[in-house]
């Protein structure tokens, strides 16, 4: 167990293992970034946020350790930090006294909250920042390739199958929008391509990449994100992007919103009081005109109405 002082001692070095999940790990460098402008000694390690390891340049971001490696290089940290339980590797329950994990702590399962605003809150009450920011360290691209204000990046696809909404309905809103004069323009994994046939079939371009770095640039340079509860909308967030979010629940919805730009997250609105009744039948609960509707508030009804936030 971890003496919770060390933790707002300012000689107290800080090893950060994230996720293996995007949204995870973005939201997690909120902490770092506190930790780091309070002049803590912070090192990250994380696999999925290498490939934007340029995107953060005030952080020291490395690649995973593992096996015979892990133990002596997570030894040189006086505190290794995790988000979740599960994100423990087996090589850090060799050296539980000095693994702790964010979720496991009173503050971290408090407020319902954004993630942004409640690891900006936790920088403060746990780890003694004062005047804790919501920002990662991210840097985004003055001069991002093909930059069109017009395009509407829209992402259909989450790594859970039973967040994905109704193909028809995205393809419904994607009509919605280009009637109105965006350009919008799907985005998903090269292997996702045999499951969504309909995104071409229905006649509008794909944006497919593995490539993080790649994506982000495409982010970067387009006017707005619609889309899943997805790591990718965490990511068009971070960028700045406005973006309109779809959810199974409230609760849901409102702890996962992205926390970084202008947006909307929507859910059901049928009254469905039952989990399993919420998650079986959400993606019937979100119509098109509402999510139209939000697009309109975010995005604006016609490009240049609404200026993209800062």
């Amino acid at each position: 167990m971890i003496n919770r002082t060390r933790l707002q001692d300012p000689s107290t070095d800080f090893g950060f293992v994230l996720s293996r999940r995007l949204g995870d790990s973005l939201v997690s460098m909120v902490i770092a970034e506190n930790l780091r402008r309070a002049g803590r000694s912070v090192t990250i390690y994380g696999d999925m946020l290498r490939p934007l390891a340029t995107r953060f340049p005030a952080h020291d971001l490395r690649e995973i350790p593992h096996g015979p490696d892990a133990v002596p290089i997570w030894n040189r940290h006086d505190v290794l930090l995790h988000f979740r339980p599960a994100d423990v590797r087996p090589e850090a329950r060799e050296i539980p006294d000095r693994v702790l994990v964010l979720d496991d702590l009173p503050e971290h399962r408090g407020p319902l909250l954004g993630m942004v605003e409640l690891h900006r809150r936790v920088s403060s009450s746990v780890f003694g920042v004062s005047s804790p920011t919501s920002e990662t360290g991210f840097q985004a691209e003055s001069d991002p390739p093909d930059p069109d204000p017009t395009r509407i990046m829209i992402h259909p696809t989450a790594s859970d199958p039973r967040r994905a909404w109704i193909p028809e309905r995205f393809i419904a809103v994607a009509e919605g929008l280009r009637g109105r004069g965006w350009t919008p323009e799907f985005t998903t994994l090269p292997e996702e391509r045999e499951g969504t046939g309909w995104i071409e079939d229905a006649g509008f371009p794909r944006f497919a990449t593995a490539d993080l770095a790649t994506l982000t640039r495409r982010l970067e340079g387009s006017g707005g994100f619609f889309g899943s509860d997805s790591g990718v909308a965490h990511l068009a967030s971070c960028t700045g992007l406005p973006f309109v979010t779809l959810y199974v629940r409230r609760k849901v919805s409102i702890r996962w919103s992205p926390g970084w730009s202008r947006g909307e997250a929507i859910r059901p609105r049928w009254p469905l009081i039952l989990k399993p009744l919420k998650e079986r039948f959400w993606a019937r609960g979100i119509s098109v005109r509402q999510s139209l509707s939000a697009a309109d508030r975010i995005f604006g009804s016609k490009p240049g109405l609404n200026p993209r936030s800062p």
